[in-house]
């Protein structure tokens, strides 16, 4: 069997929200052609699932399924050494051995963090949906040169405007920036969200950002939401809110 690196490299990133996830399942179906991953958070804050043509392995016919815990230390460090765009594959029961001299051993399902979910419930309503453009990413390449120091990132409505903002609201003295999105039917509502997470999902978006929707949805009764963000059904990014005192 044969893999594309990058491909796979690509898939990795995507699949585990740019490594915040620190497990992955990644799934190849031989009926379909499609390599597929479906990925939570331990905090379950950030789920991920992915189904995408398959462009990462070629010369094969069966299921695979390839388990890492870690990724972000025992799997890319080692995956970064290959020099080659693309390389010979062989599995074996507890491992994989790439080019006759790389060794990676898988980890048992049962510590794999999957998502046991196709997704959000049908009945979710999402009260907006955003066309991810350049003004969108602009600003939020200015919220994400302070909203470290916050580690929040709120979605606010305001008199039917939607805002996107970094500050300390529990903190009335907080300094903060604010950008306007758009106007919205809905309620004044503030959800806040992890500002890290945040940031790995634009950075696993990449420069096909536009090809993204962004959807906001708010649970009233949980005083909490969650952001959708999907090409297809392809790609889905799920970000809940975060629960704050």
């Amino acid at each position: 069997m044969l893999m594309n690196v990058e491909q796979f490299k690509n898939f990795v990133n995507k699949a585990t929200l740019n490594y915040y996830i620190d497990s992955v399942q990644l799934n190849y179906d031989p009926d379909k052609d499609v390599v597929w991953s479906k990925m939570i958070s331990a905090s379950s804050e950030a789920a991920t699932i992915l189904s995408i043509p398959n462009n990462i392995f070629s010369d094969i016919k069966e299921d695979i399924q390839l388990n890492f815990c870690n990724p972000k230390t025992e799997l890319k460090p080692f995956i970064e050494l290959i020099d080659d765009e693309e390389v010979m594959l062989k599995l074996h029961k507890n491992k994989v051995v790439i080019n006759n001299n790389l060794k990676l051993h898988f980890d048992d399902p049962s510590v794999i963090s999957v998502f046991n979910s196709d997704g959000p419930l049908d009945d979710i309503e999402y009260f907006t949906e955003i066309t991810i453009n350049n003004n969108f990413i602009n600003n939020f390449k200015k919220i994400k040169k302070i909203g470290n120091r916050f580690g929040k990132v709120y979605f606010t409505v305001l008199d039917n405007v939607l805002y996107i903002e970094t500050m300390d609201k529990s903190n009335s003295f907080s300094n903060g920036i604010s950008f306007e999105i758009g106007n919205v039917d809905y309620k004044d509502l503030s959800m806040c969200f992890n500002y890290n997470i945040l940031v790995n999902l634009f950075n696993v978006l990449g420069d096909e950002y536009n090809e993204f929707t962004l959807k906001l949805a708010y649970i009233e009764e949980k005083e909490g939401g969650m952001i959708y963000v999907c090409r297809g059904d392809e790609e889905r990014y799920f970000l809940m809110s975060m629960v704050l005192d």
